[in-house]
């Protein structure tokens, strides 16, 4: 009798196991959404990190005509340093005019349906009425469903996008990089705890 429910068990936990590894190896697809980049009236840059190309590619999208502005956006990192601030400086070197750039300084907030509120407002009381945002790809499937609701909500039209080569850079060989996964396993846990909290849903 306890040799068969140990079988059971360990049936159990094999099958966990297995899924678990499934679950792992489906990240990517799980997490990264396809790129959307209509023409809209800001670009929000949502991907401050050292590691994107997303500087390029914003300028790139500006010089197309997608959007007449763009706005950085990050939280600060230490006493009045807001890593917005410095890309809004990189985009001006990469031709963006000083008076088409302006970085957006949001408070330290516990997910993004907050800091997306926060865009909302500046949104408003700029005129926008839509907006595309450029975050990193494995953010973008929850973002731009996070984005929907709370842009939506003010009737605010919002596309997510992100950098091509940020695509080809995260997915080459991503479970052999120790960053690559925990920004993957990162984000889903991320995107687990926000489900418990509505006003984070």
């Amino acid at each position: 009798m306890i040799g068969k429910i140990l079988r059971r068990m360990l049936a159990i936990l094999l099958v966990l196991l297995a899924a678990g590894i499934l679950l792992f190896f489906a990240l990517p697809p799980l997490l990264i959404a396809s790129s959307d980049t209509p023409k809209a009236d800001v670009i929000l840059n949502f991907s401050v990190d050292p590691r994107s190309k997303a500087d390029r590619y914003i300028a790139w999208l500006y010089r197309e005509g997608v959007a007449p502005k763009v706005v950085t956006v990050s939280s600060q990192i230490s006493h009045e340093a807001y890593p917005a601030d410095f890309v809004r400086d990189h985009l001006v070197t990469l031709g963006i005019r000083p008076e088409d750039s302006q970085a957006l300084r949001v408070p330290i907030l516990a997910c993004r349906a907050m800091i997306m509120a926060e865009m909302v407002k500046y949104l408003k009381s700029q005129g926008a009425r839509s907006a595309l945002v450029i975050c990193q790809p494995e953010d973008s499937r929850h973002l731009g469903w996070v984005a929907s609701r709370v842009f939506g909500r003010e009737g605010l039209e919002v596309a997510v996008g992100y950098a091509p080569e940020d695509l080809a850079e995260i997915t080459a060989g991503w479970y052999h990089t120790h960053w690559k996964v925990q920004r993957f396993v990162d984000e889903a846990v991320n995107v687990g705890l926000d489900q418990f909290y509505s006003e984070c849903r």
